[in-house]
């Protein structure tokens, strides 16, 4: 039997969002969240990170509990970056 080692595009995506609930479980830790508070989430980035953000949003609310996902950033502003691309994420207590 032969495994297939490439990684397809769907597979690089899932990856992608799967680091940014990382990112975003870490900033809920720093802030010094419990797990089951609620939260609104912003996230602002291109290309390829972007696709993946908004294919895999309802994974990444419900993983890290945002209830609401405003355009604008409800409070301080993190920037880092995920595989050579900018990431912005903002988030607030509901």
């Amino acid at each position: 039997m032969a495994i297939d080692g490439r990684v397809t595009d769907e597979l690089k995506l899932e990856g992608l969002a799967r680091d940014v609930i990382r990112l975003v479980q870490n900033a809920r830790k720093d802030a010094g969240l419990d797990l089951t508070d609620k939260i609104a989430l912003h996230l602002h980035t291109e290309g390829e990170l972007a696709k993946a953000i908004a294919l895999h949003r309802p994974a990444i609310a419900a993983a890290t509990q945002a209830v609401e996902w405003p355009d604008a950033a409800p409070a301080a502003v993190s920037s880092l970056t995920l595989e050579g691309q900018k990431l912005t994420l903002s988030l607030r207590k509901m």
